[in-house]
């Protein structure tokens, strides 16, 4: 046992104290204990756990061999980390595990919208990790790790979903539309347009395949997250989407749309398709988006009243409207809204519209109203707030608009979302009248 104490001659022998005696005995008790334990759990049945014994999916066994589907642990327990669709590392793990440990919420998006769907396909599940080590280098530090640890999961996803476009067909279509999502997210994340439509080209492809999304069996959560994930991107661009909102979403949100002022939430949330996808908590969320939608069918319908500046003052509308959406976009936990180029066409064509509406047309200066309030919203150049506010100051003087009740009436009877705008545009309003005892 003391084997490892030489012993080179009678006066060099020296003896083992006690207290080393006793310590080197505890340590040969402990190690004898470990083999007991593994030698008796490894004739001990394994418990019957109803987790464990819930149907495999097939996709697992085209990751993973048969006999990793699970990993004795010892004291009959399982690796619980083999319900994934790869086989997992302690780096996975880690990047998995910023998905609940996120104070912040910056990971809120990935965790209820992306992750349960992610897994059961692994391209997606590899493209998933891709994006959450590229959210953890913007928000949590440690940037080159994670964009190393990005680009291996990014190109593991890139090559599963090329294995599996050689052999598409009617019935595999609907399989490839989440993976090429997600690699279209990751193109959104970096700002790539040119891949972004690489993307969304070879996804048109796919539906075409597929028969067209009415056509394919596609999970709720896919269906919402292609619409989240294009309108982030054609939306930065101001361009129009490929795929528009679902037929059955759409006549939807037209039954309630009649009465938007009280029962848009009531009738919504109740008849829409998409109610159940958004968890404890989120039911704001749920309503803004409905109010958003049904709103929006109203402004559809406005009719202007002159016919010479109409196209203008229709496509500042359509900009002012997708920069109301951007606050609301955010609610939906997009990381980027990117409105640069919608306020510099909206000032290209107030600048066009407002002296013209300021000398001939009251009605449509309620309109310009409204479009100064969700271009300066969302201004944030100091130059480009104060140009704003400018115009708010002129033509709140022109429709005697002289309080804060007064213009949120005007704004509420075109496009306006309370819990939203609310804020920024008192704020805005505040400043024009500021201009306006200057003026």
């Amino acid at each position: 046992m003391y084997s490892f104490i030489q012993i080179h001659g009678k006066e060099d022998v020296k003896p083992v104290d006690r207290e080393r005696r006793q310590l080197i005995r505890q340590v040969a008790m402990i190690k004898a204990g470990r083999a007991r334990k593994i030698k008796t759990a490894r004739n001990r049945p394994l418990p019957r756990n109803p987790i464990v014994s819930l149907p495999i999916n097939p996709m697992l066994l085209e990751t993973q061999q048969p006999q990793l589907l699970y990993k004795e642990l010892g004291s009959g327990r399982r690796d619980p980390f083999t319900a994934y669709p790869v086989q997992m590392s302690l780096r996975m793990h880690e990047i998995i595990e910023q998905l609940y440990v996120d104070p912040k919420k910056h990971f809120c998006g990935f965790r209820y919208f992306w992750l349960p769907i992610a897994m059961g396909d692994p391209a997606a599940f590899h493209q998933l990790l891709c994006n959450v080590s590229l959210a953890a280098a913007k928000f949590t530090g440690s940037p080159e790790r994670n964009k190393e640890e990005s680009v291996i999961h990014h190109n593991a996803a890139i090559n599963n979903v090329l294995s599996r476009l050689r052999v598409t067909g009617k019935e595999q279509a609907a399989s490839l539309v989440l993976p090429i999502l997600a690699l279209a997210q990751h193109a959104n994340m970096y700002r790539d347009a040119a891949k972004f439509e690489v993307h969304f080209t070879a996804l048109e492809k796919v539906v075409q395949i597929g028969g067209g999304l009415e056509n394919m069996t596609l999970e709720p959560y896919t269906r919402l997250l292609l619409l989240f994930v294009e309108v982030n991107s054609r939306a930065r661009n101001d361009s129009l989407p490929l795929f528009p909102l679902p037929v059955d979403l759409l006549g939807s949100f037209q039954i309630s749309s009649a009465n938007i002022e009280d029962t848009v939430y009531r009738d919504l949330i109740l008849i829409s398709p998409f109610r159940s996808l958004f968890p404890d908590g989120m039911d704001s969320f749920a309503q803004t988006l409905c109010d958003t939608k049904s709103l929006g069918e109203k402004l559809n319908s406005q009719i202007f009243s002159s016919s010479i500046i109409t196209q203008s003052l229709r496509d500042a509308t359509r900009i002012s409207a997708l920069l109301g959406l951007a606050a609301v976009r955010r609610r939906f936990l997009a990381f980027q809204v990117f409105i640069d180029i919608h306020l510099a066409k909206l000032k290209d064509l107030l600048n066009f519209l407002f002296p013209m509406v300021l000398c001939h047309e009251e009605s449509n200066g309620i309109i310009l109203f409204w479009q100064f309030f969700m271009g300066g919203m969302e201004a944030a150049d100091p130059e480009d707030w104060s140009w704003f506010a400018t115009g708010i100051s002129m033509l709140a003087t022109q429709l005697e608009v002289e309080s804060w009740a007064a213009a949120m009436t005007i704004l509420r009877s075109i496009f306006w979302i309370d819990s939203v705008h609310s804020s920024r545009g008192r704020a805005l309003w505040d400043a024009s009248q500021s201009i306006m005892t200057l003026l």
